[in-house]
């Protein structure tokens, strides 16, 4: 059973090399109804946190199982627009100190990859190559990746996101 959530904060970094004023529109098929919001940006980093956005009834939230992963678009009037791709789910732990993936019990069937990728000399650099290699840690119950004084490239994230996988990159 998932834990279904009702809302969703979004929290933005805005970078102005002019000075901006402008309508802000945010749509995704997780939101209930478009976004749009008036906003002031002044040169150079702006944070702009919108709270408490209405979901839809019918989400599904982001699991091991199912890899539930949304797009929004955010658009700027006359400034374009920036696709991003997410996936809703609480992370957290139960009364007992047991860690929780969208109120259920969780238990962490990792892997550590320490960059080793022998074939190619480096890891994988597309969404589909890892998708290989995700899937057959799936295949053998693996719900989490640990890469050890590594971090994977984008893609593998991408991916990751898409099949319902865990990552934990570590870096000194």
């Amino acid at each position: 059973k998932q834990e279904m959530h009702n809302s969703l904060n979004i929290h933005l970094v805005l970078s102005a090399d002019n000075p901006f004023k402008g309508m802000l529109m945010i749509t995704s098929e997780a939101l209930k109804q478009p976004v749009q919001k008036e906003i002031s940006i002044p040169v150079g980093d702006t944070e702009l946190c919108l709270e408490d956005l209405e979901l839809n009834e019918d989400i599904r939230c982001w699991d091991e199982y199912e890899g539930n992963v949304y797009e929004m678009t955010l658009s700027l009037s006359g400034m374009g627009e920036r696709r991003v791709h997410f996936g809703i789910r609480s992370f957290g732990s139960d009364v007992d100190g047991r860690l929780t993936l969208n109120g259920r019990r969780i238990f962490l069937r990792s892997e550590a990859n320490c960059a080793e990728f022998p074939e190619e000399g480096h890891p994988p650099m597309t969404v589909e190559a890892w998708k290989n290699v995700l899937n057959k840690y799936k295949s053998y119950g693996v719900n989490c990746m640990r890469f050890h004084s590594n971090c994977p490239p984008e893609a593998a994230f991408t991916a990751a996101d898409e099949l319902g996988i865990l990552m934990q990159p570590e870096l000194s």
